[in-house]
């Protein structure tokens, strides 16, 4: 019998080398958009953790603050723009001040952190002009931080990739006692915002 010795021509291989190509290419594009898709969505449920966190915390205080402050934009000693909020905490009756919570942002580091002050704290620092400090409003918030030395320290940590922090106390405490706060995040080229709007139960 006549044996047939035919193999692929170079037309076949060229054909099939592109198909291989066109499948491997397909396959690649499909797992590379899974990566991206995992890594989105990572990146929003990190960042909405992080919020959580911060939200949680300054819910919890503020619902039952007797006061609020917010500083707005300030620029510390290590040239960080900075922003807080001073919270005055009632004590177990719910009339009397018993501390001063502060928790602020700073954009060197993209971190919120906070501190309790118990009310005759030294570290306090009054306004200019101010002896005593009777409230919340008779603080000076960034001189208090400046003078604790706290914009390098690793305690009392909140949340992390904070680009924005911004508190908007109520201006008429009697028809609308609310607080106003909203949280940006950046991470990995991902965004993520998040704003609450927190009434006091104690607001005087």
């Amino acid at each position: 019998m006549k044996r047939n010795n035919k193999g692929f021509t170079l037309i076949e291989l060229i054909v099939c080398i592109l198909i291989l190509s066109m499948i491997s290419g397909i396959i690649v594009m499909f797992v590379s958009s899974s990566v991206n898709s995992y890594n989105v969505i990572y990146n929003e449920v990190n960042m909405q953790t992080e919020a959580d966190v911060a939200m949680t915390y300054i819910n919890e205080l503020a619902i039952e603050a007797k006061d609020y402050k917010s500083t707005g934009a300030f620029v510390n000693s290590m040239g960080a723009v900075c922003t807080a909020l001073c919270m005055e905490a009632p004590d177990n009756s719910g009339v009397d001040i018993d501390a001063y919570y502060i928790i602020w942002h700073q954009s060197n580091d993209n971190t919120m952190r906070f501190i309790r002050l118990s009310k005759n704290d030294s570290a306090l620092i009054p306004l200019l002009g101010l002896s005593d400090i009777n409230g919340v409003r008779d603080i000076d918030v960034s001189r208090t931080l400046e003078g604790l030395n706290v914009y390098n320290s690793n305690s009392s940590f909140l949340c992390k990739y904070v680009t924005e922090f911004v508190a908007i106390p109520p201006t008429d405490p009697d028809t609308f006692p609310v607080l106003q706060v909203q949280i940006s995040l950046e991470f990995a080229g991902s965004t993520f915002r998040a704003s609450k709007n927190i009434a006091s139960r104690n607001l005087s």
